[in-house]
């Protein structure tokens, strides 16, 4: 059911695209070319013209042929895209990026941080920060710092050494 579902999904997101994309194909080279892409008679022109010899030279007739062959492609491009992504998501994607650009936070300039707790002795930062590690001085005695650490590495490397 799952799978059904999925496909009915891409079947729709597939059917609006090309929808979309025949307005505008058709809008574009109704204006560009005088090319009407829903009526066969046009295409029955442009066949006979390149049957008796014509050539495709300029660069609207060129262009003419490159956006007639890439609108499939463009097609499963943009369904792939929206079905991935989802449909809405993708159509308000530049309207959410104009909010985040106008609405963004500005930086910080200044920072302001406040100590606390340090105390109520007045005096310089290094004398109060000082006196709080000769308070704590036997819980550091007793805790490894990196001269322990340090020596404790150079004995177990010695041990391995004589080994």
């Amino acid at each position: 059911m799952k799978k059904m579902k999925k496909a009915l999904r891409y079947i729709a997101i597939f059917c609006t695209v090309f929808l979309f994309l025949i307005f505008v194909y058709f809008h574009v080279f109704k204006v560009i070319w005088s090319f009407n892409i829903l009526n066969v008679k046009s295409y029955k022109a442009m066949y006979s013209f390149w049957e008796r010899g014509g050539v495709f030279k300029t660069f609207k007739d060129c262009s003419l042929l490159f956006l007639m062959a890439i609108f499939p492609v463009l097609g499963f491009y943009i369904t792939a895209k929206l079905y991935k992504k989802g449909f809405w998501a993708t159509l308000t994607k530049p309207i959410n990026k104009l909010y985040r650009k106008f609405n963004a936070p500005e930086p910080m300039d200044d920072v302001h941080i406040v100590i606390k707790n340090l105390g109520a002795k007045t005096g310089d930062i290094d004398e109060i920060i000082s006196d709080k590690l000769k308070e704590k001085g036997d819980v550091l005695a007793n805790s490894n710092t990196t001269k322990s650490i340090r020596q404790l590495i150079s004995v177990k490397i010695e041990e391995n050494e004589k080994k």
